[in-house]
């Protein structure tokens, strides 16, 4: 058996990653009901990868994630993250198409029963041309609204945590482990036929470039959606979704046959291995004939197998102004408030929540950085294409000192290291006694004002110096020069070190002093 030690390097070497971070993952132990996954803790580590930290994720003592850019804008692995938590013959599906295509990849199941289709290269690949490809072959795999890694095409120049990119979980953690690759003929792989296999597999540029998603041996609708045509082609699977299929059929009739589609619908239907009944198929006719109607691209199965690039490059595909809603680089700052970030023609948009909930207003954002809008969309289309968006979403913590709270924390601490250790200069600013700080609230407001901070409003520091700080407010006394009663705050000096993984409280207090 070959030493942990040098298995670990064998990993290192395969999976070259970020030079300045790597992630963890701890399981919680529950699993989430809204789309079967283990729940987990997941967190980034500022600290390069070793062949020491791949030892203790191969002997199961962490889990640990690799984030594919390793510059600016190289890689030399991708991945394909496929949720099949509900459907366990997926997997066996791509492993399937990997053999009879003879394709390149790499399947291992996940940390919660999904599959990650890896794609390994011998030398750096552009990420850009590696999104690409990766999002066509998981329309083929009929993943089409899978993740993809990297989701970025390149390391961002923010000065967040987001810059380094999204990070997938690695194989192999524990013996025995349920993050274990498949071979060609669907058998389990230990973690050296796994690297033996992935080596075997990797790809030059060249190689890489001549890769192409195999092409269907007759396409049903000519120049019509690749989702379509994947449909047809597994017809028989998709059964239950003859309506919506049929219906986005009727759309393209009206392009590619717009004097025929009637009579052309019900030759359609029949192709299905049960048909639609005739009077459901006129139904449709009649509704469709009424207006014009766009295809439902994130709706099942369509989205399964949504070629979005593709697409827009076929004569009656959805055109090259609809929204691609393949796109899978949303990701959300938990800023407070929150800002979004969306990759969109290399471009990248920063939304606030609004603007993402609202699709005018986020096509003014388009306009504003790329200089075109979409056409108009239905509320409802656009909830849809969120959907979409959010099931891939990466979430970013920023540092408790980068948030507004943190912020004011650092603000006060500043203001009271200057507090003077006469009770009597209440009056002209923080005083300390008895291992606490006094301040009247009219100074420090005065001070925040002079440092430029208006990240929260009134009510809102005034409720982190209530429930964060532990401020109390309080009469101090004046003897000199005359007796005096002011009304101040009180924060114990041990309140003004904080610990920033304590959870912070819900903040919506409007209870003035």
């Amino acid at each position: 058996m070959i030493p942990v030690a040098d298995l670990a390097f064998k990993f290192y070497d395969l999976f070259v990653s970020n030079p300045s971070v790597h992630g963890q993952t701890s399981l919680t132990g529950k699993t989430r009901d809204r789309d079967g996954k283990q729940d987990s803790r997941s967190f980034l580590v500022k600290t390069p990868l070793t062949n020491e930290i791949w030892e203790e994720h191969l002997k199961g003592d962490k889990i640990i994630g690799c984030t594919p850019l390793i510059n600016e804008d190289r890689v030399r692995w991708g991945a394909l993250d496929v949720d099949v938590y509900q459907d366990t013959n997926t997997t066996e599906d791509i492993v399937a198409k990997v053999k009879a295509h003879n394709l390149p990849f790499v399947v291992c199941r996940s940390k919660s029963g999904g599959a990650h289709v890896y794609l390994f290269f011998t030398e750096e690949v552009s990420a850009a041309s590696v999104i690409d490809k990766l999002k066509s072959f998981s329309a083929f795999f009929g993943q089409g609204a899978c993740e993809i890694y990297p989701k970025q095409a390149k390391i961002s120049n923010r000065k967040d945590d987001s810059k380094y990119g999204n990070w997938i979980n690695m194989p192999y953690s524990g013996n025995p482990t349920l993050q274990y690759a498949f071979n060609d003929d669907g058998e389990f792989l230990d973690p050296l036929k796994f690297l033996e296999l992935a080596n075997q597999k990797r790809l030059s540029q060249e190689d890489f470039d001549n890769l192409e998603v195999p092409v269907l041996e007759t396409e049903e609708l000519p120049e019509g959606p690749p989702c379509l045509n994947y449909i047809f082609e597994n017809r028989t699977q998709h059964s239950e979704s003859r309506n919506i299929t049929l219906a986005n059929v009727a759309v393209y009739l009206k392009k590619a046959q717009p004097s025929d589609w009637k009579h052309l619908l019900p030759k359609y239907n029949k192709k299905f291995s049960e048909p639609l009944e005739d009077r459901e198929v006129e139904a449709l006719v009649s509704s469709y004939s009424k207006k014009d109607y766009k295809y439902q691209c994130s709706s099942q199965p369509m989205c399964k197998y949504c070629d979005a690039k593709l697409c827009g490059q076929r004569k009656h595909g959805i055109g090259g102004e609809e929204f691609l809603p393949n796109n899978r680089s949303l990701m959300q700052l938990k800023s407070d408030p929150p800002l979004w970030f969306l990759t969109l023609d290399d471009s990248e948009l920063q939304l606030t929540t609004e603007q993402f909930d609202n699709f005018n207003l986020f096509n003014q954002k388009v306009m504003e950085r790329l200089l075109f809008k979409y056409p108009p969309i239905k509320q409802e289309d656009w909830v849809k294409q969120q959907n979409l968006l959010l099931k891939n979403c990466t979430q970013i913590d920023i540092p408790f000192e980068m948030t507004p709270i943190g912020q004011l924390v650092e603000y006060v601490t500043m203001f009271c290291a200057s507090a003077s250790d006469n009770p009597n200069n209440i009056k002209n600013g923080p005083v300390k006694a008895n291992k606490s700080f006094y301040f009247r609230m009219v100074d420090l407001k005065d001070y925040l004002s002079q440092q430029r901070f208006k990240d929260l409003p009134d009510n809102r520091i005034l409720s982190v110096i209530k429930q964060v700080l532990k401020a109390d407010a309080v009469t101090h006394t004046i003897k000199e020069p005359v007796r005096l009663n002011v009304r101040c705050w009180r924060v114990h000096e041990t309140a003004l070190h904080m610990d920033p993984t304590i959870p912070m409280p819900n903040l919506n207090d409007q209870n003035q002093y």
